[in-house]
């Protein structure tokens, strides 16, 4: 009898060591789903990063190989006074390079770029911003001074998701930046 009550223990026991692992481990991947930093508008986000641009008269080997040298996800095709006409990657590539059997040596780069780009100010609100893309959908946002003579940035697709979850997590959490479930929780606790 008495060695049951010992196992019956340790099972508890157990268990609870379990529980308390798996709510830490919630813990864990709810900490590491929140944004560090509100954002709010375009000039919010990391913008100089994950493009690169190229002129129209590129080969769209030549882009290939830009993209794949820098890990960038796109290539922004500018004219001679460095103004955005359309944007190409490795996806746009793979369609009309490899499908349509063209030569990547002899194909430029504007002859495949595609011109669905969006062009918006740094001011820009996100859900503005959300409701573009969704409308458009674009294959590249750029951003651009309030005068649109200089372009500032790209707003990459993990750009917006970042932006996106951020929008969530303020609404989920209210504007104390708090997790209500915690609220709750010590609510509970006080009247324990």
């Amino acid at each position: 009898m008495r060695l049951r009550k010992k196992n019956r223990c340790r099972v508890m026991t157990m268990l609870g060591f379990l529980k308390e692992k798996e709510e830490k481990e919630d813990k864990e991947k709810k900490s590491l789903t929140i944004p560090q930093r509100e954002i709010n508008t375009v000039a919010d986000l990391k913008i100089d990063d994950e493009y690169i641009f190229a002129k129209g008269d590129t080969t769209v080997r030549d882009v290939a190989k830009k993209l794949l040298r820098g890990y960038y996800g796109t290539a922004l095709i500018v004219d001679d006074n460095n103004n955005v006409l359309g944007a190409i990657t490795l996806d746009i590539i793979v369609a009309k390079c490899i499908v349509e059997s063209r030569n990547a040596d002899e194909t430029l780069a504007r002859d495949i770029m595609d011109t669905n780009i969006i062009k918006v100010k740094k001011h820009t609100t996100i859900v503005d911003l959300d409701k573009m893309i969704r409308e458009k959908k674009p294959a590249a946002v750029v951003v651009y001074d309030d005068q649109d003579e200089k372009v500032l940035g790209y707003v990459s697709p993990l750009d917006m998701m970042e932006a996106l979850q951020a929008l969530h997590q303020v609404q989920q959490t209210g504007e104390t930046g708090e997790n209500p479930d915690t609220e709750n929780e010590k609510e509970d606790s006080s009247r324990d």
